[in-house]
Formats: structure tokens, C-alpha cells, sequence
């Protein structure tokens, strides 16, 4: 107990310091110590976020990525798929007229191939007049001239029998052309076109199938 009130009654040591430096200051005559006053800390100023240096940066955590970048590509995709769709159904759309189209185009080249080979009859035939005209005006004007022109040399007999067979021999010539031109021409069918739209009904097949 008594330790206690001891302790408690002596001064602390930094306390009778002060009180020292005090009377030696009195017995020397100088003014007492002021006690100057504590300047505050200054802090440094927080750096701000353009002065950061990449020290700061790569310490903040990296951005969560937002919902919104995760649904583009889901959106993308579905716009992909809804074009796709789009196409195949107007290209199925479209396949009705594609065929009539195609039919036109066949009827009209089997338009063009009936009149090419028409055409090709018709020059025989008119080949075959023309032979027939000449083979009938040789015989009607050229054999009395031919006659009367080689009895002068010949026999009148002889003199018509060569005349004749020149005539002959020219419309043999005609015919044999005229022949070669209608063979060309007939029969007079289509078979290049045939052949086309046959072709393009299997084709069409294939895809029904398929």
C-alpha cells in the first residue's frame, strides 16, 4: 500500500526534467522555453487517375464482362440462322418459277430447231422445182438447138441422143443435191431439244427423290 501512494506521489521523470530545465533557467536569469507549436503533417496528395502510374493500373482488378457482350453473339448467330432460312425459303420459293422459265427456254429452242430444219426442207424441195423446171425447158429449148447444132457434124439421130444425156446427167446433179438436203431435214423433229428436255426431267426427278 505504501509502495502504491509512493509511486503515486513521485513525479514521473520526464515531468521533473521540465521542472529542472525550469529552475536552472530562473537561477541563470533567462526567460522561460516556449513551446513552439506542432506543424501538422501534410499529406501527399492521392495521385489522380490520369497521374497514375501503370503500377496503380495494373493493380485494379480486370472489368467483369457485361451481359450484354455475352448476348451479341447468341443475337449474331440467330440473325445467321434467320437469313439462312429466309434464303432457303425463297430459293424454294423460287424453284416454281425456275422450271417455267426453263420450259420457255426449251419450247423456244424447239421453236428455233423445227424452223432451222424446215427451212433446210423447204431449199430441197425448192431444189427439186428448180430440177424439174430446168429439165423441162432443156428438153423443150436447148435439145432442138443442140440437135440441130451437132447434125452438122453428126447424124440428126446421134446429135439428140447427146444432147439428151447432157440433160440428164444435169438433172441427176439436182436431184442428188436435193436428196442430200432433205435428209438434212428430215424427219423433221426436234431431236436436239428432245434430248435437252429429257435431260432436265431427270434432273428434276433426282431432286424429288433426293
Amino acid at each position: 500500500m505504501r509502495s502504491a501512494l509512493s509511486s503515486a506521489a513521485s513525479p514521473s521523470p520526464a515531468l521533473s526534467r521540465r521542472a529542472a530545465g525550469r529552475r536552472r533557467r530562473q537561477r541563470r536569469g533567462l526567460p522561460p522555453r516556449r513551446r513552439q507549436p506542432r506543424k501538422p503533417l501534410r499529406r501527399s496528395p492521392r495521385p489522380s487517375r490520369r497521374h497514375r502510374s501503370p503500377r496503380h493500373r495494373s493493380l485494379r482488378p480486370p472489368p467483369h464482362p457485361s451481359p450484354t457482350n455475352n448476348k451479341e453473339p447468341h443475337a449474331v448467330t440467330e440473325e445467321r440462322d434467320k437469313r439462312a432460312r429466309r434464303s432457303l425459303a425463297s430459293l424454294f420459293a423460287e424453284v416454281p418459277t425456275l422450271v417455267v422459265q426453263l420450259l420457255k427456254d426449251e419450247i423456244e429452242n424447239l421453236k428455233r430447231e423445227l424452223t432451222s430444219r424446215l427451212a433446210k426442207l423447204g431449199i430441197g424441195i425448192g431444189l427439186f422445182v428448180a430440177a424439174a423446171l430446168f429439165a423441162f425447158f432443156a428438153l423443150a429449148t436447148l435439145i432442138a438447138a443442140a440437135v440441130l447444132g451437132i447434125a452438122t457434124v453428126l447424124p440428126a439421130w446421134l446429135a439428140a441422143l447427146i444432147v439428151a444425156v447432157a440433160l440428164l446427167l444435169l438433172a441427176v446433179i439436182l436431184v442428188l443435191v436435193g436428196v442430200s438436203s432433205v435428209k438434212k431435214g428430215v424427219p423433221p423433229i426436234p431431236e436436239d431439244a428432245i434430248t435437252s428436255i429429257k435431260k432436265d426431267i431427270n434432273v428434276v426427278k433426282g431432286l424429288g427423290r433426293s
